[in-house]
């Protein structure tokens, strides 16, 4: 018999690969905050963890997360997770909404969960959003020669900061 709070984990997992956001939002305490660090997002009850999830749902419907790692310590546990899903509906997010590609993509996660009283009160999630826009066709392939131009592109353009402040300050 597994602890209760990985049960309570395993259950949000077994909802949102069903698509049943509700149940899932059932799993979480009305004091909920979920942290989405790649994307610099918090949301927070019920409602944030149904509108977090279904955000993915919506932009991946068979969207679908194959637990690889599961650990408690406490309240606390602690999950790896492989994310698979076709991109077929806008993905929204903090910057913008991406169209569907139709690619399919495969992104590993780590979450940590706080579980209290047969809640979870809290979820910060962990994933390369980089690897994300990669495999949606949004940035060039790693280590490919577009990449290395992109990132020479960036450190000029840090370069050109750099001394527009310096002039700025009497410094140029």
């Amino acid at each position: 018999m597994e602890r209760p709070e990985i049960e309570i984990v395993r259950a949000l997992y077994d909802a949102f690969n069903a698509g049943d956001l509700d149940g899932a939002a059932g799993l979480v305490s009305d004091d909920f905050q979920l942290t989405d660090v790649a994307a610099g997002q918090t949301l927070n009850g019920p409602d944030g963890c149904r509108q977090w999830l279904g955000m993915f749902r919506t932009a991946l419907p068979d969207a679908s997360a194959e637990l690889v790692t599961v650990m408690a310590e406490g309240p606390r546990v602690a999950t790896e997770h492989v994310g698979r899903g076709t991109h077929r509906g806008p993905l929204v997010s903090g910057g913008g909404t991406i169209p569907p590609t139709g690619r399919t993509i495969e992104l590993r996660l780590a979450e940590l969960f706080d579980v209290q009283q047969g809640r979870i009160t809290a979820l910060h999630a962990y994933y390369d959003s980089a690897s994300l826009m990669r495999q949606l066709g949004l940035l060039p392939p790693q280590g490919s020669s577009a990449e290395r131009g992109m990132t020479s592109l960036m450190a000029l353009g840090v370069k050109a900061q750099q001394r527009i402040r310096a002039f700025r300050s009497g410094r140029g």
